[in-house]
C-alpha cells in the first residue's frame, strides 16, 4: 500500500463515520469536495435541517 493510501482510507472511514454520527443527531452534513460550491451546499443543508426541525 502506498503512503497516501495508507492514511487516505482510515482518513475516509473515519470521516464516513463522523459524518454517519453528525446526521444521526441531527446536524447538516455535506461532502467537502467538490470545494468550488461547498457554501451553497451548506446553506442548502442548513436549510433544509431548519425546515425539517419546525415541523
Amino acid at each position: 500500500m502506498t503512503g497516501v493510501l495508507r492514511w487516505a482510507i482510515p482518513s475516509a472511514r473515519y470521516g464516513a463515520r463522523l459524518a454517519a454520527l453528525a446526521a444521526e443527531a441531527g446536524v447538516p452534513v455535506v461532502p467537502a469536495r467538490p470545494w468550488p460550491d461547498v457554501l451553497p451546499r451548506v446553506i442548502a443543508a442548513v436549510e433544509r435541517s431548519s425546515r425539517a426541525n419546525a415541523v
